[in-house]
């Protein structure tokens, strides 16, 4: 296991990986012979273990009635987290989907990998450089099955993040396709050989046109400006039927929204939620239903999550608690990490990368930003408590200003910053969990709407704390992006016709930080 380790972190650039190939499959060979003899004496570790990781995307943690949303919209995914862990805190490393999910995938933050949402034709797309190791590569060198069934977009061949998949679909289709494609894919697998399976869907993501009859269940009593631009929506799609370009229709009478009309919106969210988490309902009932469900690791979560205003902006652009709090749910075959378990600690999607690795009894990276949640689980350590995120999206811009947006949370405070290329830390602000967990309050802030405010001199000296370490990390990621490369520039890559066609139906093109 340890030289197989060794073999996959040597192999960090494009001529590496042209010429291991051999060796690579003899390890695999050697990696899943070891993994069938049975389960590490380590809780937490079950080698061999099936891996299904299940991507909502754009779903925020208090969409879940398991995280405190009032209306019940995930029976389904509560009675995962009564079968294994609910992580309280977690907290995702960018606010759109391509740059959270390179991350999750080759756990490493986003200033090191470098992938960003930019939807330009003139432009190009940043994509995952071929040195940088994926999951699905990890479990295809030691002997698994890989599979992805995603709904493109963001998640398309532009972006590079399929390496290490054997069998891949990805088009915006929506979630009752994706879970049916999974059953397919689960009836005709060998349960005798372990299998890595990625679904993700955008069923939650703008524009929010869930069933009819999950609406009636959540709010059916409106009667506003929504319900005009929902029904073109449908009509559209019944028309052609395919998706249509309509991302952002639902808010095209934006500025004469009333507080009803902007309950409506959130009821419309809600309402993908219960959807969703009903069809998924299928899939995990189908993989309880297999012989190997006892040896089953099953990761839910999201790669960020959706602002309602709560900042001025609708979408996912901030770097608020209400764009990076996400759900991660965790169920792992070894009962004594906990059934029904809630874990406080504030903790970076990161993590979830090595925590895969080692629950399924692989090594995790040697370099890597990721470290495994099982000695949380296991009580041998305490969550690190600090979490960065960032945007990817300045270093690409050509025709326009670059704006950098810049977090971290650490000891009790949430630290933002915004700013150009001279200064990306033109406005800052502070806010304080305890007090405002709803970060509305800053303690701190300096530039932009809120002027330069005063403030005690603790809760300065917190700011320039959280800016000098924000810095350091920024820094480390360089240092980390040349140690797995020295070849790595910004690889940009032309978006095909369809996938810009997703990109529009999800309301991405034309606006690069949305």
């Amino acid at each position: 296991m340890q030289s197989n380790a060794s073999e996959m972190n040597e192999r960090r650039s494009n001529t590496a990986k042209r010429t291991v190939p051999g060796l690579r499959q003899l390890c695999a060979g050697l990696v899943f012979s070891l993994a069938v003899l049975g389960c590490s004496e380590e809780p937490g570790i079950s080698k061999g273990a099936d891996v299904v990781l299940i991507s909502i995307d754009t779903l925020r943690a208090d969409g879940l009635s398991s995280y405190g949303n009032p209306r019940q919209t995930s029976v389904n995914l509560d009675r995962l987290a009564e079968e294994g862990v609910l992580f309280e805190e977690a907290l995702t490393s960018a606010p759109n989907t391509a740059t959270s999910h390179a991350s999750l995938f080759t756990g490493l933050s986003p200033w090191t990998h470098r992938v960003a949402n930019l939807t330009s034709t003139e432009d190009g797309t940043p994509g995952l450089p071929e040195a940088f190791t994926t999951l699905a590569e990890r479990f295809a060198a030691a002997g698994y099955r890989t599979a992805a069934f995603t709904d493109g977009g963001p998640l398309g061949r532009a972006w590079n993040m399929h390496q290490g998949f054997q069998t891949h679909h990805g088009r915006y289709e929506g979630v009752r396709s994706k879970v049916d494609r999974a059953l397919k894919y689960l009836k005709e697998q060998n349960p005798d050989q372990p299998l890595f399976l990625f679904v993700h869907t955008y069923e939650v993501h703008m524009p929010f046109v869930p069933p009819l009859a999950w609406i009636d269940r959540f709010d059916s009593d409106y009667d506003g400006p929504i319900l005009s631009a929902l029904e073109e929506i449908r009509t559209k799609r019944a028309e052609g039927a395919e998706l249509q370009p309509d991302g952002k229709l639902l808010l095209r009478d934006r500025d004469q929204f009333t507080d009803r009309d902007w309950e409506y919106l959130r009821a419309l969210y809600d309402a993908g939620i219960g959807y969703t988490d009903e069809v998924l309902g299928e899939l995990l009932d189908a993989l309880r239903a297999r012989p190997n469900w006892d040896q089953t690791i099953v990761a839910v979560t999201s790669d960020h999550g959706e602002e309602f205003g709560e900042h001025g902006e609708i979408g996912h652009i901030q770097l608020h608690r209400e764009t990076l709090h996400v759900p991660l749910l965790l169920r792992l075959p070894d009962a004594s990490l906990g059934r029904g378990r809630r874990v406080p600690d504030l903790i970076n999607m990161l993590d979830l990368h090595a925590t895969l690795l080692e629950a399924a009894g692989l090594q995790p990276e040697v370099l890597s930003a990721s470290s495994s949640l099982l000695p949380l689980l296991r009580g041998e350590r305490e969550a690190p408590r600090v979490s960065f995120a960032e945007t990817t999206e300045p270093l690409y811009m050509k025709n326009r200003p670059p704006v950098f947006r810049r977090s971290v949370r650490l000891d009790g405070h949430a630290f933002l910053s915004v700013g150009g290329k001279d200064d990306p830390y033109e406005r800052m602000s502070l806010y304080e969990f305890a007090s405002d967990p709803l970060e509305l309050s800053p303690r701190f802030a300096r530039g932009g709407e809120m002027g330069d405010m005063s403030a005690s001199d603790s809760a300065a000296r917190m700011a320039e704390l959280c800016r000098q370490r924000v810095n350091e990390h920024l820094d480390a990621c360089v240092g980390l992006r040349s140690r797995l490369s020295d070849s790595l520039g910004n690889d940009l890559r032309a978006v095909g016709e369809a996938e810009m066609d997703e990109l529009s139906q999800l309301g991405y093109v034309g606006d690069l930080e949305d």
